[in-house]
């Protein structure tokens, strides 16, 4: 069981503000995070050297994408496929959110602080930032919206 690793290996978010005319292409710092959110593509920096740019590696192949379920009653669920019979494991947590912070934190009580990148009716990113052995890490994870 991951119970949150991906995202705590990964998410930051700063809300970027943009005006455009289709509510598809807005992203502003109150858009809603609410909903079921696929992990789409990474970025992985040390000492801001980037070490990984693609897909979501933790998604495994075959199976249906990873997934993140922000519900509005200040609790989340994180969706894991694994296996060749893709089995899904689902860990519970809640969050809190103020501004462009999102503080994820799992049954288990482990809490991650992330800054939203930004946000869109269909795309998330989120960025962590964090020292680990001396050394800066830099996880920005894109997320689209389920249909």
């Amino acid at each position: 069981m991951k119970n949150f690793r991906f995202i705590v290996t990964a998410l930051a978010m700063g809300l970027a503000l943009n005006s455009c005319s289709s509510d598809d292409d807005k992203s502003n710092n109150d858009a809603s995070i609410v909903g079921k959110w696929n992990f789409a593509t990474e970025k992985y920096y040390i000492n801001n050297n980037l070490e990984y740019q693609g897909p979501y590696e933790e998604n495994e192949p075959g199976c249906a994408p990873d997934f993140l379920q922000i519900f509005d009653a200040g609790s989340v669920d994180q969706g894991d496929y694994s296996g060749a019979d893709c089995a899904l494991d689902v860990s519970s947590g809640y969050y809190t959110r103020s501004g462009n912070t999102l503080t994820l934190v799992e049954d288990l009580g482990n809490m991650v602080t992330f800054e939203i990148i930004s946000v869109t009716s269909n795309t998330l990113v989120l960025k962590n930032t964090y020292e680990y052995d001396g050394d800066t890490e830099v996880s920005e994870i894109t997320f689209t919206k389920a249909q």
